[in-house]
């Protein structure tokens, strides 16, 4: 299991132990994907938010995400807000409430279709921050490459992602636990998910957008954390120590 809140889940349920041992993040960038590539206006802050619809969009609450741009934004004429997803021909209802919920927006760039992963880095390299109030989160790689990339992360500060991010390194966003109100896929109702604070998330991306030494600092940190914690060779060490202990009980 890569993160302790997806441990505690799987393990109450599991009839066999279960043991927790992090993704690892590493990649590398190819500098001929520029803004333009992905038709992000230059010399703009970009906040990028990305998700898959078929991950359910009530779990990844991309309106709190959107609500929370509208708030920071508000006065200003320098921010551009990126929505990257995929699955949305599924959707039709939801990507058109979508679009109209930032219809009044000045700068929304809507990123639709599978990209390769080196498009998603060439992406995430090119926008400045990433905001993710999801309600629920089993690991989170696209703040953890934000992160890797050395970007400031405003996210919903329960779940898989607190793996790696602390108030030193990120921006975790305040939240109140509530019981999900009927079943939702593979989720059963009552399940605890988190409702994050909208307010709270709108404060954090100011603070970004207008403290760019603040943004740099806290960038810095999350970058060291990712190749200090999640890079290969240390999560490569808590394989190698599994499978050591896995052979001495053989």
């Amino acid at each position: 299991m890569p993160t302790a809140f997806v441990h505690e889940a799987v393990s109450a349920v599991s009839p066999v132990p279960v043991f927790k041992v992090p993704h690892a993040v590493d990649f590398a960038v190819d500098p001929r994907w520029s803004r333009e590539s992905f038709g992000i206006p230059a010399n703009r802050f970009v906040v990028l938010v990305m998700y898959d619809f078929d991950s359910y969009r009530f779990r990844k609450n991309p309106e709190a995400a959107i609500a929370a741009f509208k708030r920071a934004a508000r006065g200003r004429s320098d921010m551009t807000l990126v929505i990257k997803t995929i699955n949305a021909s599924k959707y039709g209802d939801d990507y058109a409430a979508l679009k109209a919920d930032v219809a009044e927006l000045e700068s929304v760039v809507f990123l639709d279709e599978v990209f390769s992963r080196d498009q998603i880095y060439g992406l995430e390299a090119n926008c400045d921050c990433m905001l993710s109030l999801h309600r629920a989160e089993g690991f989170g790689f696209g703040p953890a490459e934000m992160m890797y990339l050395g970007k400031p992360v405003i996210a919903t500060g329960w779940s898989g992602n607190m793996e790696f991010m602390t108030p030193e390194n990120s921006f975790p966003v305040a939240y109140e636990l509530k019981p999900l109100a009927r079943p939702l896929g593979a989720y059963a109702a009552g399940l605890d998910w988190a409702e994050p604070d909208v307010e709270h998330a709108a404060a954090c991306l100011r603070r970004v957008v207008e403290d760019q030494a603040l943004a740099r600092d806290i960038g810095r940190r999350a970058r060291q954390t990712m190749l200090t914690r999640f890079s290969p060779e240390a999560i490569g060490k808590q394989y190698l120590e599994r499978l050591a202990w896995i052979s001495m009980q053989l």
